[in-house]
C-alpha cells in the first residue's frame, strides 16, 4: 500500500485574485513606475477589505502589495524632488558661470 493513499485531501482555500494582482503591480513598479504603485495600493486595500467577508487566502500578498506600493510611491516622490533640486542647482551654476546673475529685487 502506498503512503498517503486513501481519501483525497480537501481542497485548500482559494487565494484572493486582487491580492495576487496587488503584489504583481507592486513588483511591476520597477518597470511601470508610480502608475503600477497606485494600482498596487488600491488593489491591496480592496483585497484586505474582502478578506473579512470571503475567508480567502492571500492576506500576506495583499499586505505586501500595499506596503511595497506605498514605499514605491514615496521613493518616486523623493527621487523627483532630488532631480528637480539637481536641475535647479545646475541651472543656477551655469548662469553664474556665464556671468549672468539674477537681478536684485527692489
Amino acid at each position: 500500500m502506498h503512503v498517503g493513499a486513501g481519501w483525497p485531501r480537501p481542497p485548500g482555500r482559494p487565494t484572493n485574485g486582487l491580492a495576487i494582482a496587488a503584489l504583481c503591480c507592486s513588483i511591476g513598479q520597477l518597470i511601470l513606475g508610480p502608475f503600477a504603485g497606485i494600482a498596487a495600493i488600491v488593489l491591496g486595500a480592496i483585497s484586505l477589505k474582502q478578506f473579512r467577508v470571503s475567508g480567502e487566502d492571500g492576506h500576506g500578498m495583499a499586505l505586501a502589495g500595499l506596503v511595497l506600493g506605498i514605499v514605491g510611491i514615496i521613493l518616486f516622490v523623493v527621487l523627483l524632488v532630488v532631480v528637480i533640486a539637481l536641475v535647479n542647482t545646475y541651472a543656477t551654476n551655469v548662469n553664474n558661470f556665464n556671468g549672468i546673475s539674477p537681478q536684485p529685487s527692489n
